[in-house]
């Protein structure tokens, strides 16, 4: 029996639509893992939640404090220049681990970044004792022990969100989670919200430096919780 040969136009057609079906998998496939590593995220954050709540119980409902900053300064430090900041306690005391403090969608491009936000970057970076950050930013309105987690506020003005994706876009220096769409924040209370991210500063949770910028976003965070 004489065996039936593929024409090119039969071939070209079959090629064609392997494309096309491609063209439509891909894509999906792409959003079903940036939405894991959402919920991975959030996962994260809800533990690390856990962490602030057992360290509080620790200390009398006092949260862990930083080492300097202002209200409205917002940072990703873990280990710099030798010092630690405020999440290293969690850390130090076995309330947390250094994994949780990365996230897999992290990304860092441009020409001054270069930091490894994901959850091996930033234990290789701790373990090696060389300046570590991390893949959330930490409230830094704790300059000394003397605030309980519970009856967090400063000037009189309550303060319910404590940490959030780092969400940086700033000329060439560019850091972003979950493709600068969400935002995932964490609130005293332990719970974990996700959001909408745009880049106007003045509108929602895209970060920048500028203590009036940053005080804005903490805001609207501290709103979103109520």
């Amino acid at each position: 029996m004489k065996k039936r040969k593929f024409t090119l136009i039969e071939l070209l057609v079959i090629v064609a639509i392997i494309g096309l079906l491609a063209g439509m998998i891909l894509p999906a496939l792409s959003r079903a893992r940036e939405k894991t590593r959402q919920t991975s995220c959030m996962s994260n954050l809800k533990q690390i939640g856990l962490g602030f709540t057992i360290y509080a119980d620790e200390y009398d409902g006092y949260i862990t404090p930083n080492s300097g900053g202002f209200d409205g300064k917002m940072d990703h430090n873990l280990l710099e220049g030798g010092q630690e900041f405020a999440m290293a306690n969690l850390l130090k005391d076995g309330f947390i681990t250094i994994k949780l403090l990365g996230c897999l969608s992290a990304q860092s491009s441009g020409e001054t970044s270069s930091f490894d936000l994901t959850p091996d970057g930033v234990n290789g970076n701790w373990e090696e004792r060389t300046d570590t950050y991390i893949a959330y930013l930490y409230r830094e309105t704790f300059n000394d022990c003397g605030t309980k987690l519970a009856t967090l506020e400063v000037g009189g003005q309550r303060r319910d969100a404590i940490l959030m994706d780092y969400n940086l876009n700033a000329g060439d220096d560019k850091i972003f989670s979950h493709n600068f769409k969400l935002v995932n924040i964490l609130y005293k209370e332990g719970h974990v919200k996700g959001t909408k991210n745009l880049e106007d500063v003045a509108e929602l949770y895209t970060t920048d430096f500028s203590p009036t910028a940053n005080i804005a976003i903490w805001n609207n965070a501290d709103n979103l919780g109520q």
